[in-house]
């Protein structure tokens, strides 16, 4: 019952906040409060306003002072996932953001592979092929991809990126 009026309470709250672009005080609700399947609607609105990053301050702050339990940073991070893929799902900075702030190297690897194979096909797509900045980028990202994935001892991905990066390197220096 306290969950319902608080939701309820929060809910007739939340469009003044906005208007008022009182941000922290939502980012507060949602950090101090811990139902984050409840208030979701105003992760939503966090995101959608691009207020991730004062949000992940404020969890951080408060599970510093709190000592949250990891089931409760982990039902932070899921909820700002799940937000994140219905309100935003192309930001990839958004996601790589919140990927480093959870210290989440695996997904962290991924994202930056899947973009590096994005650069690779922008290039591809390319009318004048010796524009190579798209293959810099795909270059670096799967440099920065072998990076995450040595410091999590994940030896055959990191020698498949340095290999990919390696051939963009040829790639750039030979075009024909």
């Amino acid at each position: 019952d306290r969950v319902d009026v608080l939701v309820s309470l929060a809910a007739t709250r939340v469009d003044a906040y906005v208007l008022e672009g009182d941000f922290p005080c939502l980012a507060r609700l949602i950090t101090g409060v811990e139902i984050f399947y409840a208030l979701n609607f105003i992760l939503g609105i966090l995101i959608e306003n691009g207020q991730l990053d004062l949000l992940l301050q404020k969890y951080s702050a408060a599970a510093d002072t709190n000592t949250g339990t990891a089931e409760a940073v982990r039902g932070f991070r899921m909820a700002v996932l799940t937000s994140l893929k219905h309100f935003n799902p192309n930001d990839l900075d958004a996601f790589a953001l919140v990927y480093t702030h959870f210290d989440m190297k695996h997904e962290t690897a991924t994202l930056l592979e899947s973009r590096a194979e994005q650069s690779c096909e922008q290039w591809f797509r390319r009318y004048n092929k010796d524009q190579d900045e798209d293959l810099l980028d795909s270059m670096r990202y799967f440099i920065e991809a072998a990076e995450v994935h040595s410091s999590i001892d994940a030896g055959n991905k990191t020698r498949k990126d340095c290999a990919q990066a390696s051939l963009l390197s040829l790639q750039i220096r030979m075009p024909y």
